[in-house]
């Protein structure tokens, strides 16, 4: 998902600008927020990354996309849920949900219009359809 919005926006893998359409950039604000630093303005995603445990959020954070994301958008738990949609739900992911939007409210604040969210999520286990279902009824 990330590598083919990176593409569209003409964005490379740390979020610096390499296109040659000015209206790639120019709409890049949907999916990414520019953030001020000195030199070339850098693009990171406007995402929150979540799970209950650290495993899948470490894999991103040493992968080739690792440095894109910034390291206060990611949220995880210590146990798991064990691919049990009730301790997604009612349990361990009950007991991350204020933390969790804690960091959604951060991104949210950042944004000039919010106008939705996009959730991409599993369908099945305990962090995507227990926490996942969570999420959205909160939402």
């Amino acid at each position: 998902f990330w590598k083919m919005l990176l593409a569209e926006h003409g964005l490379d893998d740390s979020g610096m600008y390499v296109g040659n359409d000015p209206l790639q950039i120019a709409r890049a604000g949907v999916y990414f927020s520019p953030v001020d630093s000195a030199g070339p303005t850098k693009y990171v995603p406007r995402s929150v990354q979540i799970d209950l445990e650290a495993g899948v959020c470490n894999h991103i954070r040493s992968g080739p996309l690792g440095a894109l994301f910034r390291p206060d958008t990611f949220f995880t738990g210590e146990s798991g849920a064990g691919n049990n949609w009730a301790k997604g739900y009612y349990t361990e992911g009950a007991e991350l949900i204020d933390g969790i939007f804690d960091v959604i409210r951060r991104q949210s604040e950042a944004c000039d219009a919010l106008q939705g969210f996009q959730i991409i999520h599993s369908l099945g286990g305990g962090t995507g359809a227990g926490l996942g279902s969570l999420l959205l009824s909160k939402l």
